[in-house]
């Protein structure tokens, strides 16, 4: 079995993470409903962690 250990804890919480690249960079976005809206964050390669890239606003709609 893997053993997990916490690398870094965030101050949000998020219902869903979703990892991408782009351009070699390495990105999660992670979805904050109860915020309204979508954090992206970027992994400094230098101080090995997520930093805060962007945020998304969302509309505030439920889809459907």
């Amino acid at each position: 079995p893997a053993d997990f250990a916490v690398h870094q804890v965030l101050p949000f919480q998020a219902v869903s993470a979703e990892p991408y690249t782009y351009a070699s960079d390495l990105y999660v976005a992670l979805a904050q409903p109860g915020a309204g809206s979508c954090a992206v964050l970027k992994w400094d390669y230098v101080e090995r962690r997520l930093r805060d890239f962007d945020r998304i606003p969302g509309n505030g709609a439920a889809p459907g």
